[in-house]
């Protein structure tokens, strides 16, 4: 089966610094999919506020729009789809939305970073099967999947190499994520994605002599 897939796309930008402390930025994308023959606008927001010499706060917004990966992802070659009879016309773009708070303080080669998130997600690729004939059971497509995904994450670094780039340098990362869906097999019950792990700690350490 053969997809031809060509996407146009436009971006607008303004960037407003109100004052010393407060700037806006907003921005909206324009796309074009000749796969699905659909168009979308996705608007996008931030804002930042500096508390103090040593720290700063941030909130952004902003719609996303993703083109099902029909001749891409490998996962829709291996679930026996009936592409014969698949109008790519009746997809959509797959949608998601994002809210993500943020705070940084920095000094003396010390950061540390807090952000919280949530992401909604609509019209996610589903599989469904439709009429058994000979032993073979085809697969459809339908834009009814749908989920979230919200969380914490933790950044902090200590930077103590020297003007000539020696010395020690420490990260310690954390996250925290609780995110269901339900897309692609997974429907009608949502469950956790593989690739979302609840959890994660990361260390490093680099010492430069």
């Amino acid at each position: 089966m053969k997809f031809e897939e060509y996407l146009e796309t436009a971006f607008a930008e303004l960037d407003l610094r109100l004052s010393k402390k407060f700037a806006l930025n907003t921005g909206i994308r324009y796309e074009k999919s000749k796969l699905i023959d659909q168009t979308s606008l996705s608007p996008r927001f931030s804002m930042a506020y500096k508390i103090s010499k040593n720290s700063q706060t941030s909130y952004a917004y902003g719609k996303y729009f993703q083109t099902p990966e029909l001749g891409f992802d490998q996962w829709y070659r291996r679930n026996n789809i009936n592409f014969n009879s698949l109008d790519n016309e009746n997809l959509e773009f797959e949608k998601s939305k994002h809210h993500i708070l943020n705070y940084e303080w920095s000094k003396k080669k010390k950061m540390l970073r807090l952000e919280i998130f949530e992401k909604t997600y609509s019209d996610l690729i589903t599989l469904h099967k439709i009429n058994c004939s000979n032993n073979v059971c085809p697969n459809a497509l339908l834009n009814i999947g749908k989920g979230y995904s919200r969380g914490f994450e933790m950044f902090w670094r200590y930077d103590q190499k020297n003007n000539q780039g020696i010395g020690h340098d420490i990260w310690l990362t954390y996250s925290f994520l609780d995110s269901k869906r339900i897309f692609k097999e997974y429907f009608p019950n949502e469950i956790r994605p593989s690739f979302a792990s609840e959890q994660k700690i990361t260390f490093a350490y680099n010492k430069t002599f």
